[in-house]
């Protein structure tokens, strides 16, 4: 909830239009890969002789996930912010300080990571969830929260764009972003409580 504060005040104030919205949400995608190679090199799934399998799949995803996002950068990018860019702008995950830096998106990238990461601590590695998560698994659960929510954003932007971006269609798109967070944040770790007679 915190870290979409800072995008929504940003939204009602008039301080941000659609593109830096946009991208946020994109460059959350990219933290959100980034923390689950993490999960994935440190699950307990294999033990020991597990290591060779959890290297060889991280390194997997990281390709198939990073050619994933750069897709939907380039989509939203062009549809969305590609008038705002200068020319010559190299569409791969290189653009990303770029697209931080142009944009002013720092502080609000750097809140929405530090959301990712207190949950990857407090829930996977004090909760106990890296125990019971298979590197299987958590190769293709990204992928899940992040279509939904490209898809609504996606949606959310064409009509927002449609209708000139008015404050409440932006106010509207973040406010229902925030609330598909919060159900996929309470699905993804209800799955992973251990039972209270374990």
């Amino acid at each position: 909830m915190a870290a979409n504060l800072l995008p929504l005040y940003l939204v009602i104030t008039g301080q941000w239009s659609l593109a830096p919205v946009i991208l946020l949400f994109w460059l959350e995608n990219v933290i959100i890969g980034t923390l689950n190679i993490i999960k994935m090199l440190t699950c307990s799934n294999g033990g020991v002789w597990g290591i060779p399998q959890k290297l060889f799949m991280s390194a997997f995803f990281a390709v198939h996930y990073g050619i994933f996002t750069i897709g939907h950068g380039v989509m939203i990018i062009s549809l969305f912010a590609g008038q705002e860019l200068p020319d010559g702008v190299d569409f791969s995950l290189a653009m990303v300080p770029f697209v931080i830096g142009h944009f002013e998106l720092l502080w609000p990238a750097l809140l929405l990571f530090a959301s990712h990461f207190i949950s990857l601590i407090s829930n996977y590695y004090i909760g106990g969830e890296y125990r019971r998560e298979d590197v299987k698994e958590l190769m293709a659960k990204p992928y899940g929260r992040v279509i939904i929510l490209h898809l609504t954003v996606l949606v959310g932007g064409l009509i927002a764009q449609a209708l000139g971006q008015p404050v409440f269609v932006l106010v509207l798109l973040v406010v229902l972003k925030t609330l598909l967070d919060i159900a996929a944040h309470q699905r993804e770790h209800r799955k992973l409580m251990v039972p209270s007679y374990e």
